[in-house]
């Protein structure tokens, strides 16, 4: 399963977590995650894999969270809700 530059970003934020949590949680620098979500560097299948796994991620269950954040954590306008 691939996760993308943006995957990153919709799976942090629909788990209410920030990019220093996130960073925590996969064992990563924080900026390391930042640079992902900003497209300086892609995702390494290490990181896709730790990614997986602290989330318990199906393809199933990715396209269940990208769903849900277009369709509860964005508004009509393109913003982000928070």
């Amino acid at each position: 399963m691939k996760i993308t530059n943006e995957d990153f970003i919709i799976i942090r934020k629909v788990h209410d977590l920030n990019q220093y949590e996130l960073a925590v949680k996969l064992n990563y620098s924080q900026t390391y995650v930042m640079f992902i979500e900003k497209n300086y560097r892609k995702p390494t299948d290490e990181m896709n894999n730790r990614l997986i796994s602290a989330f318990n991620l199906t393809p199933d269950k990715l396209n269940k969270i990208r769903e849900f954040y277009h369709e509860y954590m964005v508004a009509a306008d393109g913003t982000i809700r928070r």
